[in-house]
């Protein structure tokens, strides 16, 4: 999710957070809350005007990463392959990439935030984001140590049902105690305000619950058809939905040993036509291609009204390079 600093809410949150936990524990005790926000590269916009045709996108070979440790060897695919294995949450992604550091980065859609919460209520959403988000982060960490050696940090998005953005930040493993207990009101030392990247402090948009018209597809439909483009046997690829202040936004994630720089565009097509028929329309889809080792080679975007309107041509005549 964009990093878009909200530091007056997010200062809320975590004194809500520490008041909150810190006067739980007193009642226990009496009776016995695409990551760091950087300066974005420069837009240059693609001048290619070919007309493609959409090709089978390259199948990578897996990676195999050297030992963590003397005594432990972690296979990043093995590893998120575990972690996908039953995973807490119904509706979900998880990628990993190189981006000044390696992350694994996990959206998850969380039944329990409420879409139409309004006024204080949008506060206790918040919250609520921010310590599911902790939880699942801790969860992930306990299951596999591997995940703490690969992974400099923990990209947690939270979204409620109909894809709306509560809550993005990056997790340092390492800042997560192994004695972790989310009643213990330690979350100041967990999640460090300059490292929030969104956190909801308005009303959801209408736009996210709107009645689909006829013909539209679904986001969990979308994407399926979106992911069949690739090789299934391939872990870090996926694709996640979230809308914020900027809009809908798609991000997707990709291997592949080209980019568009190098005249790829097969891939890029063949999102974009699975994206035609979404409801709600995006505004913008996120485009990030890794090279086996997750190391992030190109960062385009493609504005949302070329994807609905089907022109392929535009695709490529207008996406915008943000890197390199």
């Amino acid at each position: 999710m964009r990093a878009t600093q909200c530091h007056s809410l997010a200062s809320i949150v975590l004194v809500y957070l520490v008041l909150f936990f810190s006067t739980l524990a007193c009642s226990m005790f009496a009776a016995h809350a695409p990551p760091t926000a950087t300066n974005p590269p420069p837009i240059v916009t693609s001048t290619i005007t070919i007309t493609p045709e959409p090709s089978p996108t390259r199948t990578p070979k897996p990676t195999t990463n050297p030992p963590a440790t003397e005594t432990q060897i972690c296979d990043i695919d093995e590893v998120i392959a575990g972690l996908k294995n039953d995973f807490p949450y119904d509706e979900f992604s998880i990628i990993y990439n190189d981006i000044d550091g390696m992350r694994l980065v996990v959206w998850f859609v969380d039944p329990g935030l409420d879409p139409f919460a309004a006024s204080d209520e949008i506060v206790d959403n918040a919250i609520q984001a921010v310590v599911d988000a902790v939880t699942l982060s801790n969860e992930l960490k306990k299951r596999d140590d591997c995940v703490s050696q690969l992974f400099a940090a923990i990209n947690p998005i939270v979204v409620d049902r109909y894809y709306n953005g509560w809550f993005s930040g990056e997790i340092d493993p390492d800042d997560i105690p192994d004695n972790y207990d989310y009643t213990q009101g330690i979350f100041d030392n967990i999640i460090r305000e300059d490292r929030i990247g969104y956190i909801r402090d308005r009303d959801v948009s209408s736009v996210s619950y709107q009645q689909a018209p006829a013909g539209s597809c679904s986001w969990p439909e979308a994407r399926d058809n979106a992911r069949r483009h690739f090789s299934p046997d391939v872990e870090n690829i996926d694709f996640y939905l979230v809308i914020d202040d900027y809009g809908v936004n798609i991000w997707a994630q990709w291997i592949s040993p080209m980019t568009p720089l190098d005249g790829e565009f097969a891939s890029p097509l063949n999102v974009a036509m699975e994206m035609k028929c979404l409801h709600p329309k995006p505004d913008q889809l996120w485009i990030f291609v890794a090279d086996e080792g997750g190391e992030i080679d190109f960062i385009g975007l493609i504005p949302g009204s070329v994807l609905s309107s089907g022109d392929y041509e535009g695709v490529v005549n207008e996406m915008k390079v943000l890197f390199p």
